[in-house]
């Protein structure tokens, strides 16, 4: 959020993730406070399938170094789709910038996956019936910012330097995104 309101040009506020009612909750949230977008940061993960054990500092942990990068999932049955599409487009080309490549294991043909994959160079995904992204009424993208259980990965994500490069190129990408609209149609 700071990287938003660092400049000043955009207010941005974030959406308590206990809020009472849960999901749908958040998402008339963001419809009744008139957000431009909603954007949800999360950590990725993999199937179990996919999962190793290893020890470290004496405990079992589970890991796969099999998949690293971001991932952006998009709902059809949001009102806003196409401009949720954009947005996430705005956002994976900035985060592309960074050096950072997707992950593509959710278009994986197995169970828990199957999503369509939108645009494989940015790493967008279709999935449909994500309760935030589906009923809030503004155009909405979740990120996923990094696959959690990567070793490496997680060793980036834990940096503040990453982060903060990573905040900027999202917060850029809603930018793009929100100078690209009329005023009327947001």
């Amino acid at each position: 959020m700071e990287a938003l309101n660092a400049r000043g040009d955009i207010r941005s506020f974030t959406i308590d993730p206990d809020t009472a009612g849960g999901l749908p909750a958040r998402a008339e949230t963001a419809s009744q406070r008139a957000a431009d977008v909603l954007v949800s940061l999360h950590h990725d993960s993999v199937q179990p399938q996919y999962l190793s054990t290893w020890k470290y500092q004496g405990k079992e942990l589970r890991y796969s170094d099999r998949f690293q990068g971001h991932s952006l999932f998009v709902s059809q049955k949001n009102p806003q789709s196409v401009a949720s599409l954009a947005l996430a487009t705005r956002i994976g080309e900035r985060v592309l910038a960074l050096g950072r490549r997707p992950t593509l294991h959710h278009a994986e043909a197995i169970p828990g996956e199957n999503r369509q994959l939108l645009n494989a160079r940015l790493g967008i995904y279709r999935f449909d019936d994500l309760i935030l992204l589906k009923t809030t009424t503004v155009p909405a993208v979740l990120l996923e910012s990094g696959v959690i259980v990567n070793r490496d990965e997680e060793r980036r994500l834990a940096t503040t330097a990453y982060r903060t490069r990573l905040a900027g190129a999202v917060a850029d990408g809603i930018r793009d995104f929100c100078k690209s609209r009329p005023k009327a149609s947001r």
